[in-house]
Formats: structure tokens, C-alpha cells, sequence
């Protein structure tokens, strides 16, 4: 396994192993609440967490050093990097969470339309 495979893996791991009693948050209760009621939707958000930037870091750091990329005004770098990372965050979501839950899909949708109306601008 290749050394940011492995360090990605291992946070994800390190995120897993955390429960409420080694990670606990002082919230008000509205927001529990909100934690509560997302956490049905898209699991226990440390898990989330750790495989959402697992994900990033990989393709992330890829990304930065590809030479299309570097090549690429600074606006239309930013809108790319930004959208790699939030369908890299609904796929956590999908991973962690209900796996179906439609929001997900839509969202990658969307992002990915908007990365592909980038390209067609090319």
C-alpha cells in the first residue's frame, strides 16, 4: 500500500476508534440536537470526518502536483480543488450514513455538472 494510502487508512481508522466518552463535545442542546438529527442521516460525524479527509488527502494531493492543474488560473483552480472536495465529503456521507439518501446523489450531481460546465469552458 503506498504511504498516503496507508496514512489515510489510518486516520480513518484512528476516526473510527473514537466514541463519545474519548471525544466528547460540550454543545448546546440545539445543536445536539441538529448533530442528532444529521448524524441519522450521515452516521457518526467523527467517522465522517476521518474518511471525508482521508478521501481529500488522497486526491487532493494528487490533484496540486498534476500539471493541468498548475496550469489552470487561480479561479478556476479553486472551483476545481472545491469541488473535488465536497463530492469527496456527500461520498463520506454515502460511506458512513444512509447510503441512499437522495440529497447525496443530488449533490454530487451538481457539483460534478459544475466542474463539467468548467471544462466545457476550456
Amino acid at each position: 500500500m503506498n504511504n498516503k494510502l496507508k496514512k489515510a487508512t489510518d486516520a480513518v481508522d484512528r476516526a473510527e476508534d473514537m466514541d463519545e466518552d474519548t471525544a466528547p463535545l460540550s454543545v448546546p442542546p440545539n445543536v445536539k440536537k441538529v448533530l442528532e438529527e444529521r448524524g441519522a442521516d450521515y452516521g457518526d460525524f467523527r467517522k465522517q470526518w476521518g474518511l471525508s479527509q482521508a478521501l481529500k488527502s488522497i486526491l487532493i494531493k494528487e490533484l496540486v502536483h498534476n500539471p493541468h492543474f498548475m496550469g489552470l488560473p487561480d479561479l478556476e483552480k479553486y472551483a476545481l480543488k472545491e469541488g473535488v472536495e465536497q463530492i469527496c465529503l456527500k461520498l463520506s456521507r454515502v460511506a458512513i450514513g444512509d447510503c441512499l439518501k437522495e440529497d447525496n446523489f443530488v449533490d454530487i450531481s451538481g457539483y460534478s455538472e459544475l466542474l463539467a460546465q468548467l471544462a466545457r469552458k476550456k
